[in-house]
């Protein structure tokens, strides 16, 4: 029997054990591996105290290993990456449940208070894995990447365990333990404790639920504060738990089709059964895929792109989307369109000094679609040329603004334009994975490349958290490697974003208001001019632009992604003998951090008195700026991350690049927050 060792050298100190390797879990115990196993470390018949930071996906199980302790303290922690979890206490069946997988001799014992169960109350998500083991012979620490699951501890996956039996080692552990416990409460309810046996939660009445409930909520006095991403991740999980029982369900089908058994409780799944069944297989990655946009009709149309780059209707190479190229006047009638579209911003809503800025803001998501069915062609130019720069192309497109901004008749006109007839999807159709079955086509050997029209998409759709928040926005825009179309969505004026996300999409902010009062007029203005539009210039782009997209290096500079698209409309005025008006785009736009530096201004002229500048750096007490409120974690969003060096409590910006940012000048800044 192995006894507790108090002795070593060094900061943790270190003795000399047998080395060895275990293939799964590596354990290092006082500096050197060893070939003993994880459980073999927690020795009941040694220590009689065992601390337990650590996710738990079975009570039965964590307690049968523990059994030989006489105290036990277990602190519940969360699986990595679910951060909605940590509110599972909120559910009272979360802690029914737990108390009914226990034994009735480990119920007794958490009536006793031999064994004690906690969590976190606040929202706190604990990904720790402690072990802290104490006894007369000793103590004993244990940390690293396995929780005392019988997957970590039988499974074969990887892990990580350090095992210190030194003063230093522990000493440190525990004060991080008790910073931890700090921050916990009893897990188990004591309407349960009220009781020795197991509760039949099917005939439970309400009443019990609700007192539990209760209990939960009345532990703060101040109340459950949840962060709002966290909020929007419990609104996904039924979405998220569709999606991952879909891939489910597709791992069992390719599991059975491929599998071949080999002896007694194995299967291989090999390369030589895939090419013997390679079409089931295909036909089960199809199935996959279009099962989630089965029930969505198909509002938009079909646009593939051939080998030739020109498009074609619904892959049929015999049918040409665009056949011939326009005359000048033909295109100055379709300028005048677009012209009189735009107008409408002058006549109809309230004036002010953004009138010009807003056109730009039109005229660019014009350009932006027309151009849109061959931005996945630059973005594999650009990624051949610069390795990681696909992502700087972005595939998605965010038109925001107020109520009674436009933004939908935008999204119809572009519709128009683009031979869509009008049409476009609401939000409230789709699910998140049927979006993204829109925009990954990769099963598709002809995908549409027409853009993905949807209005009032939900601000959170981007900046969530799961499978429609950052991880989806990442992987369409830096992983996606197949042919696939654009998303051009309507959003309101809140979005919000990290820099992680916000470099990823194209944001353009219309902030013109239309009036009210002329809600009749302008519709009727409208109709007016979109009545007999059709898609002929945008059939007209598609065959002109080719020619602007010969050599990736020769239109893109790192910068302008629509450069070819800016090129064949200033051919256009120059065929219809007309100037460039003054609302044409010459640039890509930068609407977010515009609108970041507009608010931050208001935030500085109010509130001088909260910016302390120290030599390079500038200081704000977020605390005395918003409060205890969750605007301040927005805002910070709308700054660039070359300007924040650190966002937590105190804001501590970078003075050059915060200059920069704002576009002051030292000495009117200095003005501004006194400095000298």
């Amino acid at each position: 029997m192995a006894t507790a060792q108090e002795t070593g050298n060094g900061l943790f100190g270190e003795s000399q054990h047998s080395a060895g390797i275990n293939k799964y879990c590596q354990i290092v115990w006082n500096g050197r591996l060893t070939d003993r196993t994880f459980l073999s470390f927690f020795e009941p018949e040694v220590y009689d105290r065992l601390i337990a930071v650590t996710y738990v996906s079975s009570p039965r199980f964590f307690f049968r290993v523990t059994d030989g302790f006489k105290h036990v303290t277990l602190i519940l922690g969360i699986p990595d990456g679910n951060v909605a979890k940590q509110f599972d206490f909120l559910n009272p069946n979360a802690p029914l449940t737990f108390w009914n997988d226990l034994s009735d001799s480990q119920r007794g014992r958490v009536r006793d208070g031999s064994i004690e169960v906690r969590y976190a109350p606040k929202g706190h998500a604990i990904h720790s894995k402690i072990y802290l083991l104490s006894g007369p012979a000793g103590r004993r620490v244990m940390i690293g990447s396995a929780n005392l699951t019988q997957h970590a501890i039988q499974g074969a996956q990887f892990e990580e365990v350090l095992v210190w039996d030194t003063p230093s080692a522990c000493d440190v552990y525990e004060q991080r333990v008790q910073q931890i416990l700090q921050e916990t409460v009893d897990y188990i309810p004591e309407e349960a404790k009220r009781r020795v046996s197991a509760i039949d939660l099917t005939n439970a009445s309400p009443e019990v639920f609700s007192r539990i409930l209760e209990e939960t909520l009345s532990r703060d006095k101040v109340g459950l504060i949840i962060p709002s991403d966290c909020v929007q991740e419990i609104k996904e999980r039924v979405q998220q738990i569709e999606i991952e029982q879909e891939q489910v369900v597709l791992l069992k089908n390719i599991v059975e089709t491929i599998a071949v058994p080999i002896s007694a409780g194995k299967q291989v799944l090999s390369t030589a059964s895939l090419t013997k069944n390679s079409e089931r297989v295909r036909k089960l990655f199809v199935k996959a895929k279009k099962t989630d946009r089965a029930s969505m009709p198909d509002v938009l149309p079909n646009l593939t792109v051939g080998s030739d780059m020109r498009l074609y209707r619904d892959g049929n190479v015999e049918e040409p989307y665009a056949r011939s190229l326009l005359e000048g006047p033909q295109i100055a009638g379709y300028l005048e369109r677009i012209g009189r579209f735009l107008d409408a911003y002058r006549q109809f809503t309230v004036q002010d000094s953004d009138l010009v800025t807003n056109q730009k803001r039109i005229g660019e998501a014009i350009l932006y679609s027309f151009f849109s069915p061959y931005l996945w062609k630059v973005r594999e130019d650009i990624e051949r040329e610069h390795l990681g720069m696909r992502g700087d192309i972005p595939p998605f497109l965010l038109l925001a603004g107020k109520a009674w901004s436009g933004k939908t008749h935008l999204l119809r006109f572009i519709s128009i334009l683009l031979g869509g007839g009008g049409d476009f999807y609401h939000y409230e159709q789709l699910s998140p994975s049927s979006i993204r079955a829109f925009i990954d086509q990769s099963y598709n050997p002809t995908p549409s490349v027409f853009p993905i029209l949807i209005d009032e998409v939900d601000k959170e759709y981007f900046s969530g958290t799961g499978n429609r928040g950052e991880g989806m926005l990442k992987y369409l825009a830096d992983q996606l490697t197949a042919m696939h179309p654009c998303l051009i969505g309507t959003t309101n004026n809140t979005f919000r974003a990290n820099n992680q996300i916000v470099r990823r999409l194209y944001y353009l902010e219309v902030t013109a208001a239309f009036v009210e009062e002329s809600r009749a007029q302008s519709e009727h203005f409208f109709q007016e001019v979109v009545d007999g539009l059709d898609a002929g210039l945008f059939k007209d782009f598609t065959l002109r632009v080719q020619d602007k997209m010969r050599d990736v290096t020769s239109y893109y500079d790192g910068h302008d992604f629509l450069a070819p698209a800016r090129a064949v409309f200033r051919e256009y005025y120059k065929l219809a003998g007309q100037e460039v008006p003054t609302w044409f785009p010459a640039e890509v736009l930068q609407d977010y951090y515009d609108r970041g530096r507009r608010i931050w201004n208001d935030l500085y002229h109010t509130h001088k008195r909260f910016f302390q500048v120290h030599d390079d750096r500038i200081k704000v007490d977020l605390r005395d700026l918003f409060g205890e409120g969750f605007e301040r974690y927005t805002t910070l969003k709308l700054l660039p991350a070359q300007v924040v060096l650190e966002d937590q409590g105190i804001l501590v910006l970078r003075r050059k690049e915060f200059f920069k940012f704002l576009r002051l000048r030292p000495n009117k800044f200095f003005e501004l927050f006194g400095g000298k």
